[in-house]
């Protein structure tokens, strides 16, 4: 109720003229009634903007440790990954070249064939999914096993997802748990 519909009630109800005692007990009664639900109000809002800050603190947080983890991982394979494949890269080339030669020479070319594709399986192994099997593993049995994964490894996942299978489901989760 207003605080001058409900003075006007009371007011109403005094049949001598002037103010009534009451009407102004009934309106610091109800200042103060607004004070309370104002200071009560305040202090509600004051908590909520307090979460939600702490909320954005914790998220900036998991977003920083998340993409210092990425970098380590990615620091860490970056050289390998690019010396396995410049090495698969020339020794393939290498063994092209020795394949036009004449026979005594062609049989060298097999050798770098050999250790063209041993650089190449080495570079697969770092590019790999960190998932036992993960190629014989259907979108269930992917998202299970992702859920154990720190963010560089979801990271290798999601490329390797990329690169081959791209089933949108995986995916999806995978962003979902990089947000986490």
């Amino acid at each position: 109720m207003q605080p001058a519909r409900l003075i006007e009630e009371v007011d109403n109800g005094n049949e001598h003229s002037g103010e009534h005692p009451m009407s102004n007990m009934i309106t610091e009664r109800i200042e103060q009634f607004d004070l309370n639900d104002l200071k009560l109000k305040a202090q509600t809002e004051i908590k909520l903007r307090q979460q939600h800050l702490t909320h954005k603190a914790e998220k900036t947080y998991r977003d920083i440790t998340r993409q210092q983890q990425l970098l380590m991982g990615s620091l860490k394979e970056t050289p390998k990954k690019s010396l396995y494949e410049t090495l698969s890269r020339r020794f393939s080339q290498a063994a092209e070249v020795m394949q036009k030669g004449p026979k005594p020479i062609k049989v060298g070319a097999m050798f770098l064939n050999d250790y063209a594709s041993y650089f190449e399986a080495q570079h697969d192994d770092l590019i790999a999914p960190p998932i036992d099997d993960y190629d014989e593993l259907n979108v269930k049995q992917v998202n299970e096993a992702l859920q154990e994964l720190d963010a560089y490894s979801l990271l290798k996942v999601q490329e390797y997802e990329e690169a081959h299978k791209n089933r949108v489901t995986v995916l999806r989760e995978i962003e979902r748990l990089m947000t986490r």
